[in-house]
């Protein structure tokens, strides 16, 4: 449908990210950070695809820090941030940088830096480019009841949409190319120019060839998000066998280039076709056997849903408190991980037997670990507290059916329940009533 071209050109044009093939023989950096109080060090960040990786600390002696290393570094962007969420993106350009940071405020200043203050200007048009889209996208979402009782003028008015989203995009493009034309030494420039889309451009020039051959386009998420862009535009009810070919085929060298466009395939993949991702990931494993990124994809990717016999995947989410709870970490106890919904009618009508096998043997080292399909954080505990759920492993990322647990695990209904002994492997699943009864008396009888 062509509402959806909306969707998919903005995914293409907010990036951040990036490095430049020249090399800095120590690095220096300094800089303050306010409202930093109760943490005493900063970190330093290089950027790997998606990921981000800590390469150095810095003591904080009065909200001041310093940055001090021997070894090169590229030229591009890096974080600085106190951890891998409260952080700050910035362009080391191979000068002494001098920034002062906000934790309150969010904002970071970064003084008498060229490079800086040309990413400032390519966020300025990322920003004004995401407004246009805003008001674009909110007019189209008004539209959506035309879609049923007046097909035609729905039609009519999504339509003059996209004719205003070409305006828009045709001006991105302009302000993007100036961008470029007036800064071509500069690396933001050479990422700006990664994602201007052309009238020529089509899914086989699509990426360039250096871009799999110049490994500073691993240095950040930008070759991670053409891909995903890649992915939306041109395979979105596709073929996602011969799009991963068709990127894969590009990367002449097992690089970092490689590895990203594994991670990123395997990413795009994953909700619309599990058994060819747990595939593809087999496939990095063997390219790059001692990435820590490709077992993690190995580690975590079942071959579909769980059985009886395997050691299921395992499943790091937050709880009602926001504190961060694993199902791995309650392997010595018999766990029944249970995925439910405080809108699902049967799985409210099995809380009482899952209550009632916790009351009898948890002193014998049973417990639950409650996975919510919920989207809303006040109705999944008043949820719990009304069916009494007393137990502690109640996890959720408050995104219904989009939870990222329950696409890994391939669930497609819910209540759903497995049964892990005390060595973390599956012994039953979909135990309801009198039978999850049965079977923990014949785990805690063994």
């Amino acid at each position: 449908m062509k509402f959806n071209k909306i969707k998919i050109i903005l995914a293409a044009l907010l990036l951040v990210s990036l490095v430049n093939p020249l090399f800095s023989k120590s690095v220096v950096i300094k800089g303050t950070v306010k409202n930093a109080q109760v943490y005493p060090s900063i970190y330093l960040f290089k950027c790997f695809g998606a990921e981000i990786e800590k390469i150095d600390s810095s003591k904080l002696v009065n909200g001041a820090f310093e940055f001090k290393s021997k070894e090169s570094m590229l030229r591009g962007f890096y974080k600085i941030g106190l951890d891998d969420k409260k952080n700050f993106t910035f362009v080391f350009d191979h000068t002494p940088l001098k920034m002062e940071a906000d934790m309150t405020t969010g904002e970071l200043k970064v003084f008498e830096s060229k490079e800086n203050e040309i990413y400032g200007k390519y966020s300025a048009i990322n920003s004004w480019h995401s407004a246009e889209f805003k008001k674009l996208d909110d007019k189209a979402q008004s539209y959506m009841p035309l879609r049923d009782t007046d097909p035609a003028a729905f039609q009519i008015e999504i339509g003059k949409l996209l004719q205003k989203l070409d305006t828009v995009n045709r001006e991105l493009r302009s302000k993007l190319s100036v961008l470029v034309q007036n800064n071509k030494t500069t690396f933001v420039a050479k990422v700006a120019e990664m994602f201007i889309s052309y009238d020529t451009t089509t899914q086989d020039n699509y990426f360039k060839k250096v871009e799999f051959l110049d490994e500073e386009y691993a240095r950040g998420d930008m070759l991670s998000n053409k891909i995903f862009v890649f992915l939306q535009k041109y395979y979105q009810q596709g073929d996602m066998k011969v799009a991963s070919f068709q990127v894969l085929s590009k990367c002449q060298k097992l690089n970092a280039n490689k590895e990203i466009a594994y991670a990123s395939l395997i990413r795009g993949i994953i909700q619309q076709d599990q058994e060819y991702a747990r595939t593809l990931s087999e496939q990095y494993g063997r390219d790059f056997p001692n990435s820590k990124y490709s077992k993690f994809f190995l580690d975590n990717i079942p071959k579909g849903m769980p059985k009886v016999g395997d050691i299921p995947p395992d499943i790091k989410m937050k709880d009602t408190t926001g504190k961060s709870i694993s199902l791995h970490s309650l392997k010595g106890k018999v766990v029944l991980l249970d995925f439910w919904a405080s809108w699902c009618g049967p799985c409210r009508m099995e809380n009482p037997n899952v209550v009632s096998a916790y009351k009898k043997y948890k002193d014998k080292g049973f417990t639950v670990f409650s996975v919510s399909l919920d989207d809303n954080k006040n109705k999944w505990i008043a949820a719990i507290k009304k069916d009494g759920l007393i137990w502690e492993n109640h996890v959720s990322d408050l995104r219904g059916w989009s939870n990222e647990a329950a696409k890994l695990y391939g669930i497609r209904g819910i209540p759903a329940a497995f049964l892990l002994d005390k060595t973390g492997k599956i012994v039953a699943t979909n135990l309801r009533g009198a039978e999850l009864d049965k079977a923990l008396e014949k785990l805690f009888s063994e």
